[in-house]
């Protein structure tokens, strides 16, 4: 018996496992990008050594991965076009 719950929605079980994995992809980006951000504010302020200058470009680079993966993770569903004769 299938209820519909916030986690279930009535969908199938397929369908629920996209919606968990969707949803641990954006977790672990935002996860990322936050890990990022702290590491190039601590190498920010401690730029004078050349490991904490490669660090924070490294770190920097990871944060554009990191956003761009992000807005990925929340794009609306392609739809498929309508056929002739189709109400709007």
């Amino acid at each position: 018996m299938m209820t519909n719950s916030p986690e279930t929605d009535g969908k199938s079980p397929a369908a629920n496992t996209a919606t968990i994995k969707k949803t641990n992809a954006r977790e672990l980006a935002k996860l990322g990008l936050t890990t990022t951000l702290g590491v190039l504010v601590v190498t920010g302020f401690s730029s004078r050594s050349a490991t904490a200058r490669k660090l924070h470009v490294l770190a920097g680079g990871a944060l554009l991965g990191l956003s761009l993966w992000h807005s990925m993770l929340y794009q609306p569903k392609k739809r498929s076009p309508k056929k002739e004769g189709e109400n709007k």
